[in-house]
């Protein structure tokens, strides 16, 4: 719903199936993810209008959100039948229900669900293991949805004031049987033809764009490479704007590809405009990311406005305020936004629109709220960045991220009063006790808030022996911890933070099962391996180019500037640094679909390969 774990769903013999990427699109209902439906909880649609026999979830004056999770796992799919009382075991009408899953440090909501009159409510299901969050008045309660084949689950759930007590599950995310057809010969032709016609246009992208640019112009010439067939709009820029700041070419460089595939020569030149205005308060940081960037959330990007003299403007000149200090302008800043726009969501567009389309409406909801704060914010020089808690977003100020609540203007300021502070230090080892270093998609403090769980934005700072620290405003909270053991299984830890004055709180957990040793390789797997590769002692990626898990160890080993070489089983339609393409593994997908699914990693000792299956924390 908003990230790239998007695809297309196309209506075929009266019935809506799937397809992805090009290599397998002759067969529908056959892709990346097809062995990995059952590990999913929900898979959602979202449209204007829904079928008589669609399963919807939540609808409103604009969409409709679709389950379409039965069209994905058809027989295998669950039922899940809730039933929800209150202390005294009357039902409860309107309780919100939100399955969350355990993603990137905390549990996330997929949906917000209702009970009917009857506290009841009903919903389709995938075969992964999720938790459920029941919320009415006061009043909550969190289940643990285990995986299972049962076709009907039934829940009873009581709601009281109590907290949450500690949580400690493994979670299980079975993969499905699958078996991956072969399309015929004339379509894999089809199929490489169009492969090699997409690689000459790039080829001869990068021969016109050598014309243009020298070379020894190195960051202009990067630029203008990175742009792919786009790099007209870059040189219509470079027409109208001589002299280019060797700063744009740099942040253009660092930011998100996608705005030089997408922008046009005015866009680039709006954010250029934009960046002249910032370039004396630049600190060559992170931050300068998030004050430069056209976007905040994943919304389109904004179409610009025009100065006095015609100059292409990235925010309209109505979006400046004055003030002598910065928190007089942030302040001014909330002033205007809560004047101009109100939150309504029964009267706001749906999803995201850009920016020139927010600007034009009186009536948004939370998150289009929140987006607009956070680029009128930046427009005054504020870097900002969208956070999911309710009327909060994060700005950068006094050289800390704070958050700041976009409806009332207050600060919840940690750095203010210490007395208002919290030190929260984690120990993190595995069960023979040997110290874990987590990173920040693994650890977190959770505010709960309805219902739902929302990650504070201060990363815990390691100190080595597995303790971690981060200091938080004084509030009860929810620490969460989890870690994957294999493709198949989660842990998921949860404790309760309830401080008082000044604590430090000193918290100790157990990762039972953290996958740690590295085994000798698979003969099998070795098998697979040409003599000339064996022979290298680069490490060995053996995973797809689209299999996330893989891309993840890929980045692990760039990041830790280790020589590599990626082995798939399919040839990557765009240029993919050190990838290659393994014919042998391809038919041993072929042979067993399971093979699809795996993420390997293989590295020499002693001259004896060793593997290990799945995403590692460190490379030991």
């Amino acid at each position: 719903m908003d990230n790239n774990h998007a695809w297309a769903e196309i209506w075929l013999d009266n019935a809506w199936h799937y397809t992805g990427d090009m290599d397998a699109a002759w067969f529908p209902d056959q892709t990346w993810f097809s062995g990995m439906i059952d590990k999913t909880v929900l898979i959602l649609a979202e449209g204007s209008l829904a079928a008589e026999n669609d399963e919807i979830l939540d609808s409103g004056k604009y969409e409709t959100v679709i389950n379409s999770t039965r069209n994905y796992a058809k027989e295998r799919t669950r039922t899940l039948t809730l039933h929800v009382t209150d202390e005294k075991g009357k039902p409860v009408s309107g309780a919100q229900v939100v399955p969350m899953v355990f993603n990137w440090g905390s549990l996330r909501a997929l949906s917000y669900l209702t009970t009917d009159k009857k506290g009841h409510l009903h919903f389709s299901c995938g075969r992964g293991a999720f938790y459920l969050s029941v919320y009415h008045k006061g009043k909550k309660a969190l289940r643990l949805v285990p995986s299972g084949t049962d076709e009907q689950v039934m829940l009873n759930v009581r709601l009281n004031a109590e907290d949450y007590p500690p949580e400690n599950a493994i979670l299980e995310y079975p993969s499905n049987p699958m078996q991956w057809q072969n399309p015929p010969d004339e379509y894999r032709k089809a199929v490489q033809t169009e492969k090699d016609r997409w690689k000459l246009k790039n080829d001869n992208d990068i021969l016109q764009v050598e014309a243009w640019l020298d070379p020894a112009d190195s960051l202009a010439y990067q630029t203008a490479l990175a742009c792919k067939g786009n790099w007209h709009a870059l040189q219509e820029f470079m027409d109208k704007q001589q002299g280019v700041d060797t700063g744009y070419w740099e942040f253009l460089l660092s930011y998100d590809p996608k705005f030089l595939w997408q922008a046009n020569s005015t866009q680039i030149q709006a954010l250029y405009n934009f960046y002249e205005t910032q370039k004396p308060y630049l600190t060559g940081s992170e931050e300068d990311l998030s004050l430069l960037s056209p976007t905040v959330y994943y919304e389109e990007l904004p179409q610009p406005w025009k100065g006095v003299d015609g100059q292409a403007l990235l925010y309209p000149p109505d979006f400046k305020v004055s003030g002598a200090e910065p928190k007089d302008k942030i302040e001014a800043v909330i002033k205007l936004l809560n004047n101009k726009h109100k939150i309504d969501a029964k009267k706001a567009l749906s999803g995201l629109p850009s920016l020139e389309l927010v600007y034009q409406q009186k009536y948004l909801n939370s998150y289009q709220f929140r987006i607009l704060a956070c680029s009128m914010l930046r427009a005054n020089g504020f870097p900002a960045e969208f956070s999911r808690l309710p009327n909060l977003v994060t700005v950068f100020i006094n050289g800390d991220w704070e958050y700041l609540n976009v409806v009332t203007g207050k600060w919840e300021n940690r750095n203010s009063e210490s007395s208002a502070n919290m030190v929260v230090k984690v120990r993190l080892a595995d069960a023979d006790g040997i110290p874990i270093q987590a990173s920040e998609e693994q650890l977190n403090l959770c505010r709960y808030v309805e219902g739902s769980c929302y990650p504070l934005a201060h990363p815990f700072t390691y100190l080595g022996q597995g303790w971690h620290q981060a200091t938080f405003a004084r509030e009860k909270a929810y620490l969460q911890f989890g870690y994957r053991i294999s493709d198949s299984q989660t842990e998921f830890h949860q404790v309760l933070i309830d401080p008082a004055p000044s604590d430090t709180i000193s918290i100790e957990i157990t990762a039972s099962k953290y996958p740690r040793t590295w085994q000798a390789a698979d003969p099998q797997i070795l098998a697979l391996l040409p003599t000339a590769i064996r022979d290298q002692d680069k490490v060995l990626i053996l995973g797809n180019f689209d299999q996330e898990n893989s891309r993840r160890i890929a980045d692990k080993l760039v990041n830790a500037k280790v020589d590599y070489l990626w082995l798939g089983y399919q040839e990557s339609g765009q240029s993919q640094a050190n990838y290659q393409y393994l014919p042998t593994w391809q038919q041993a997908v072929s042979a067993d679909n399971h093979n699809a699914l795996r993420s390997i990693t293989l590295i020499k000792k002693d001259g004896q390969w060793q593997m290990f299956e799945g995403l590692w924390d460190k490379l030991p």
